[in-house]
């Protein structure tokens, strides 16, 4: 099983005024719905409201083959929303209207299994009323054999204020096997330099894990033990760049699975198999960056 933990909220996507979407969002829900699509087995760990946008999105989840067992909802509550202002460059810039209680509590699978995958992120990851659950989650999960995936998607320096917030995120990066940040990231998370440092700074902090990082239309980078690639990112026309990390994402997710790799032979892996993974993350990937929505096509299979 395939489990992604992290927000649900309503994408309200502006081109300008006379252009705007609406589509469920939050970095792992969008992976969750990539996997969907995919016809792998996936179930989302969320929470969300009560009013009717939840259930709109509740049933968009379970239409694209997302279990929603283990999305809390909060009676009488609404449901968070992102508003994503999209530059010429069809890149997105954030204002977030978050609505949870003022008590929160996280379902979580009362087991996971070896062969599993969960992926986790994002400032929900991190975020103090449910990091307690969240550690719990991730640890009965790597405790069970589960394979680790965190994708920080740190998108404003500022999230990063406060220490307990980044010793929350170093831990997280510290219990990952894979981890797959972006240059974005690391310029908030390290300051601004190059994308050699940034896998260097990622490596002294898990030496043991799969660094990944994605560079936009410049491609991605990754290190493992003694090995280093760089491949270069499909070029498409670019309508919309919101949910291209989380369908690479589930790229990697699908080339893991197909490569049956796991905690146990994640070190025995070799340069063709990481070439492998690297390349379905940056195909799904483009194929999000060719739509307004956060997913790959209902008609990509896997």
């Amino acid at each position: 099983m395939n489990y992604t933990l992290g927000e649900s909220l309503l994408d309200i996507i502006f081109t300008n005024l006379n252009d705007v979407a609406a589509k469920p969002g939050g970095s792992m829900l969008n992976t969750a719905v990539s996997l969907g699509r995919m016809n792998l087995p996936v179930m989302h760990i969320s929470e969300i409201g009560s009013n009717r946008v939840a259930g709109l999105m509740l049933d968009f989840l379970e239409k694209n083959g997302v279990n929603t067992d283990y999305i809390t909802q909060y009676k009488g509550e609404n449901t968070s929303v992102a508003l994503a202002f999209l530059d010429q460059k069809k890149k997105p810039s954030y204002q977030f209207v978050n609505a949870y209680p003022g008590v929160r509590k996280l379902k979580l699978p009362p087991v996971f299994h070896a062969g599993d995958i969960l992926l986790f992120g994002s400032l929900y990851s991190i975020s103090t009323p449910i990091r307690k659950d969240i550690l719990t989650c991730i640890h009965e999960a790597k405790k069970a054999g589960s394979l680790l995936l965190y994708d920080p998607n740190i998108r404003h320096k500022h999230h990063l204020e406060e220490q307990q917030v980044v010793g929350a995120m170093l831990e997280n990066i510290r219990l990952a096997h894979i981890i797959k940040a972006s240059d974005e990231d690391c310029a908030n998370l390290f300051g601004s330099n190059s994308p050699e440092i940034y896998l260097e700074t990622l490596s002294q902090i898990n030496a043991h894990a799969l660094i990944i990082l994605t560079l936009g239309a410049a491609g991605v980078m990754a290190r493992f033990k003694n090995m280093e690639v760089k491949m270069d990112a499909i070029q498409v026309e670019v309508v919309s760049t919101i949910g291209a990390g989380d369908a690479f994402n589930a790229g990697l997710i699908l080339a893991l699975q197909t490569l049956e790799i796991n905690p146990g032979n994640l070190q025995d892996i070799n340069l063709h198999q990481l070439k492998t993974i690297l390349e379905k993350g940056i195909q799904t990937a483009a194929t999000v960056c060719c739509s307004m929505e956060n997913y790959i096509p209902v008609t990509t299979g896997a």
